[in-house]
């Protein structure tokens, strides 16, 4: 390829697995088709996919649309993103779509949702993929079949209807039972689907009774029906004490801690999610979160740590979401987060990074690992065995200043599926860059790099 590209280039590589390698550059993007499973209405701005045995949601779906029908499919797993390239929907369909997993993220985007229809499916386990919902208006639920009430409690949505089932659910948070069936609308109360065609049980509405008095912390809200306890935005210097002992998310953000001591959460052995963003935080302390058992998200983006003590997430196990990005690390928190046996998901977006330089970084952290964002660091060096993992299946480096694709820091990440490395100066890739990464991988970004030149053999 001569001189600097001005079109999409897309390779197909291998027969049995598809890699598309996005290199836009100059030109702007036209409109999207309508894509030609689906049929579209441009007035109602709606778009229907029903009965066409789709394994993914359609990437060509307009921007634009507010109402999308993906029911009668066999979508299976909803990843990470799914729904990024539609922030405008309203409306969700996802009806009879043999889905058993939704990943946490799933629904990031959709702040502007007020209906979701998930019935018929055969998800088992629900991470915190609504949680994105409660802002605004809740999502009330017509749920039947399944108990749900633990999951309820977690993620902030109220159940409605025939939500009938063994008073206790499993031990483990955020599981809920097979098959879930299930139907969220946002608003006052809920409504049926124009298009549903069976049954639901008629909408029960309890009497209303006097809430009693919950013990809280002053200057905090604690429900006991959600098991939700928040003091965001209200000034405090130090973290509350005397939280209800069966709260389970806590939001502290907004907040000016600047440092959190040992033991800063007493009593909360049966926390599942803590909200610590912008809190102007700069140091923890070791075994500041000592006791957390059941800890499994826990948000610290948007402060001013600079490093972490090796022992700050000393005592939370169960540990598989962090939030980190938005800080100012100057180095890759390793010794921290080796204490972590079941971290799944790590984000370090926008801190100050500069290299990977110790062999073993990533299988240091065990082999639960399976998404690293590193995007907007200062990254121009990665160590030969650095990313090393049998786990890891989405690595995203973007955004950084390296010069080469990291080829000899890829050799041993036989899983990976998904590489992102946009905004980087990689001027020229040679031949074989991703040859570690032939049997594995799936999507490629290298957009916006100033290319110049590139190797057919790049992915031989």
């Amino acid at each position: 390829m001569k001189g600097k590209a001005e079109s999409f280039i897309q390779m197909q590589i291998f027969s049995a697995e598809v890699v598309l390698l996005v290199l836009t550059l100059s030109l702007p993007v036209e409109a999207k088709k309508c894509p030609r499973a689906c049929s579209c209405d441009s007035t109602t701005l709606t778009t229907a996919c029903v009965g066409k045995n789709l394994t993914d949601v359609p990437p060509t779906v307009e921007e634009i649309t507010v109402k999308l029908d993906l029911r009668n499919n066999n979508l299976q797993v909803l990843s990470r993103g799914t729904f990024m390239h539609t922030p405008y929907l309203t409306h969700l369909n996802l009806q009879r779509c043999n889905i058993i997993e939704i990943k946490e993220g799933a629904f990031r985007t959709l702040g502007r949702v007020v209906s979701l229809n998930l019935a018929h499916n055969k998800i088992e386990i629900l991470y915190q993929a609504f949680l994105t919902f409660s802002k605004g208006n809740p999502i009330y639920c017509n749920c039947y079949m399944s108990p749900l009430r633990q999951w309820a409690r977690v993620s902030g949505v109220k159940l409605l209807g025939a939500c009938s089932g063994p008073p206790h659910l499993s031990d483990e948070p955020l599981q809920a039972v097979s098959p879930l069936d299930l139907r969220c609308r946002r608003g006052e109360s809920p409504v049926e689907e124009e298009e549903s065609t069976e049954r639901v049980p008629p909408t029960v509405t309890a009497t209303a009774k006097p809430k009693q008095k919950v013990k809280c912390p002053a200057n905090c809200e604690c429900d006991t029906e959600t098991q939700h306890a928040t003091c965001e935005g209200r000034g405090h210097t130090r973290i509350p004490r005397g939280f209800p002992a069966q709260t389970q998310l806590l939001d502290l953000h907004d907040n000016h801690f600047h440092y959190l001591p040992a033991n800063s959460f007493p009593g909360s052995s049966q926390l599942v999610s803590l909200h610590l963003q912008s809190c102007k935080i700069h140091e923890i302390e070791g075994g500041a979160l000592q006791g957390m058992k059941n800890l499994l998200y826990l948000y610290l983006s948007d402060n001013d740590l600079m490093s972490l003590d090796p022992k700050a997430f000393a005592g939370v196990p169960k540990l598989t979401y962090i939030h980190l990005e938005r800080n100012k690390l100057a180095q890759f928190p390793g010794s921290a987060l080796s204490l972590l046996p079941s971290l799944v998901v790590l984000h370090l977006e926008q801190n100050a990074i500069s290299k990977l330089e110790t062999s073993g970084l990533l299988s240091s952290l065990g082999s639960k690992l399976t998404e690293l964002y590193l995007g907007n660091n200062n990254l121009t060096y990665i160590a030969k065995g650095a990313l090393d993992s049998d786990s890891l299946c989405t690595l995203h480096l973007d955004s950084n200043q390296l010069t080469e694709v990291p080829t000899h820091a890829l050799l041993e990440t036989s899983n990976l599926q998904e590489l992102n490395l946009s905004g980087n100066s990689v001027r020229w890739v040679g031949p074989n860059a991703f040859q570690p990464l032939s049997k594995s991988l799936k999507r490629l970004y290298m957009d916006h790099m100033g290319m110049e030149k590139v190797r057919e053999t790049l992915l031989s």
